[in-house]
């Protein structure tokens, strides 16, 4: 697709995520490139242009007494990537417009009373808008460089480098800002610098504090239309910009909608108090889901509140035949437990040592560790869920400490550092390996579901619940006394099945519906928008249940 097939779906390719975004870069791109409206052959033309504009600069150099002179050579000048549109001619910036570097002023000239000129120090008086007026916000009584109301004013100190604003007065200009004046071409420059906005910034000297010098704005090679194209290049830009302007408002009007509905389809599908109501709510839910995913975050605010819908017994319904959790517990309980909020009758709170046996892995220690290589796995094997085992690494371990630190199916492998909590059951895949220091294996209790453990880890891990048990100030880490002391809420083993059964088909067809829509959406845009990882509840296939 070229540039002019993507003007043609304007409206089409705004849709997709950060598009309207993208077009605007695209509109700026094409219009100092000559793409933007056709050249007509009976134009003036550039040179004569250029020719009145090096005139003029050198007429308010005189009057300014500055040199500004270019540093670099014709020959070692640089020049654009692109080519240059017939009856076009290319120049550099400072050889035709005014390029002039701000001075500030003595600090005990400034003043908020107004006395004396204003003041633009930097973007502290830039509006919003690249194109925006200067704001005036204080003063000087001993200015020292002055730009005139209309002209571009750029940024040329720290992190907003390149941001660009037109002055909204005759004013003084202090060394955080530049002046770049056009005359009769100034419009179509002030497009030029915006567009050139983030290449200033990329060529800032200076890592912490970024900067470009008088050299680094005067040399830059710009592309000059004849003077009647300009004309037109600037009111299609305009009128497209004007066109992404209302896209864009309203796509916030309808993303505000859509939150407002998705935010109350939520509601009442964590309200639901029976299975029955639960499945007429997520029909209501489903039937409605393109437009709830019309923001991206959506399929993984369902995802959560599946989760907390089952973490709180409201999604299988109980059951009067169930034994009670409580008797899946041992005897006598020795620590207290955190009972974050209610739960049905039959349920328990009980601590996560008391429903699995966790320990972490084997210490990486190669002058202590010996007897034969085994594969294990390390935090970079879990995923959510799942285990990635394309990179497997190899550690020595007696016989004698293999059942120590080996898993089995069924176990639950959970990482203690880097995100701390992210857990996978085992299957066959990892069956047999042994894990290192940096994750815990829980082994649970006879009628502990690992599923269910699982889905509450990552519950509690994406409401933020779980990050109150980590330790360390930086770098956070899951101890294993502070895995023990995890509340979990306990159902008895049958309804934990049912839960788990229940959060696979609504997880499944979360995942199928959002697909649906992702198609959809790219057959409709018609463009390659790129590979999207889909918010799956939980990747590949669960084993049998334990």
């Amino acid at each position: 697709m070229d540039a002019q097939d993507l003007l043609e779906k304007f409206g089409t390719v705004a849709e997709a995520p950060g598009g309207i975004q993208g077009l605007r870069s695209l509109v700026l791109d094409l219009a100092i490139d000559g793409q933007l409206v056709p050249q007509d052959p009976a134009d003036e033309p550039a040179d004569l242009l250029v020719e009145r504009l090096v005139q003029s600069r050198k007429t308010a150099q005189d009057a300014l007494r500055i040199r500004g002179h270019v540093s670099t050579t014709r020959a070692a000048r640089p020049k654009t990537a692109t080519r240059v549109p017939e009856g076009w001619t290319e120049v550099v910036l400072g050889e035709t417009f005014l390029v002039v570097m701000g001075n500030s002023p003595p600090g005990d000239s400034y003043n908020r009373t107004g006395e004396g000129v204003p003041l633009i120090n930097g973007p502290v008086e830039f509006s919003a808008e690249p194109l925006g007026r200067t704001l005036t916000s204080q003063f000087t009584t001993a200015p020292t460089r002055m730009c005139l109301e209309g002209d571009l004013l750029v940024c040329v100190r720290g992190a907003t480098t390149g941001r660009t604003n037109i002055a909204g007065s005759n004013a003084c200009i202090g060394r955080g800002v530049a002046l770049v004046r056009g005359w009769e071409a100034q419009d179509f420059i002030n497009i030029v610098m915006w567009n050139l906005g983030s290449q200033l910034l990329a060529a800032g000297k200076g890592t912490t504090f970024p900067s470009i010098s008088y050299d680094d704005l005067a040399n830059l090679p710009v592309k000059i239309p004849p003077q009647p194209e300009q004309e037109r290049i600037v009111a299609r830009v305009d009128e497209l910009l004007e066109l992404c302007d209302r896209l864009e408002a309203a796509q916030k009007r309808r993303g505000h909608a859509t939150a407002q509905f998705r935010a109350s389809g939520l509601d009442a599908l964590t309200a639901a108090r029976t299975a029955d109501d639960l499945q007429r709510t997520w029909g209501q839910v489903s039937m409605r889901w393109p437009v709830i995913t019309e923001q991206r975050e959506s399929a993984a605010d369902v995802h959560q509140a599946i989760l907390e819908l089952a973490l709180r017994g409201r999604l299988a319904g109980q059951d009067s035949g169930d034994s009670p959790a409580s008797a899946l517990l041992p005897g006598k309980r020795r620590h207290p437990v955190v009972e974050p909020y209610p739960i049905p009758a039959g349920w328990t709170w009980a601590r996560f040592d008391e429903v699995a046996e966790s320990r972490l892995g084997k210490m990486l220690d190669k002058a202590k560790n010996t007897g034969p290589a085994r594969p294990y796995l390390r935090n970079a094997n879990v995923r959510w869920f799942g285990f990635d085992i394309s990179d497997v690494y190899e550690l020595r371990l007696e016989d004698r400490d293999l059942d120590a630190y080996t898993v089995r199916e069924g176990d639950l492998v959970i990482c203690e550092g880097g995100e701390p909590g992210r857990a996978a059951v085992c299957d066959a895949s990892v069956e047999g390996m042994v894990i290192q220091k940096a994750l815990h294996r829980a082994r649970p209790r006879p009628g502990i579901n690992a599923w269910y453990l699982a889905y509450m880890l990552r519950c509690y891990a994406t409401s933020g619940f779980l990050a109150s048990f980590f330790t360390g100030a930086t770098i956070k880490h899951l101890t294993g006394r502070s895995l023990g002391a995890v509340p979990v809420p306990l159902p008895p083993a049958s309804e934990q099945l049912r839960i788990v059964t229940v959060v696979d088909e609504l997880g499944a067809k979360c995942n199928d519906l959002e697909r649906a829509v992702l198609r959809s959406d790219r057959a409709h845009m018609g463009i390659g928008l790129g590979a999207s990882r889909l918010s799956d509840l939980r990747g590949g296939d669960r084993p049998a249940d334990t």
